[in-house]
C-alpha cells in the first residue's frame, strides 16, 4: 500500500504469506460462490468480476473471507449478517441456545 496526499494505492495480488493457506481460501472462496447461501460475497464477486476478470475476483473475495473469518475468531462473535432462516437453522444444529430478535 502506498499512501500520498489523498490517494491510497493498493498493491497487486502477490503470492506472499503461506501456500496452502491461500490454495484453501481461494478454494473456500470458488465454493462460496457457486452455493446458493454466498449471500453479499457472491453480490461482491459478480461486481468485481464485470470489472476485473474472474480470477482477481476469486482472489478478492478469498482475501476478504480470510479478514471475516479473522474478525469473528478475535472478537469472538458469530456472523450476525447472513439471513435470519440460515442463522436459526445452524444454531438448532450446533445446539447453539441463542434467541436473537
Amino acid at each position: 500500500m502506498d499512501i500520498s496526499g489523498d490517494t491510497i494505492k493498493y498493491g497487486h495480488i502477490t503470492k506472499r504469506g503461506c501456500t496452502q493457506i491461500r490454495r484453501v481460501a481461494v478454494q473456500a472462496a470458488c465454493a462460496l460462490v457457486k452455493s446458493r447461501w454466498g449471500g453479499a460475497l457472491k453480490d461482491k464477486y459478480y461486481a468485481i468480476s464485470e470489472r476485473r476478470g474472474k480470477g482477481i475476483a476469486i482472489v478478492s473475495i478469498a482475501r476478504r473471507l480470510v479478514e471475516l473469518m479473522w474478525t469473528v475468531i478475535t472478537r469472538k462473535s458469530f456472523y450476525w449478517y447472513m439471513p435470519y432462516e440460515s442463522r436459526e437453522r445452524k444454531f438448532k444444529f450446533y445446539k447453539i441456545g441463542i434467541k436473537v430478535a
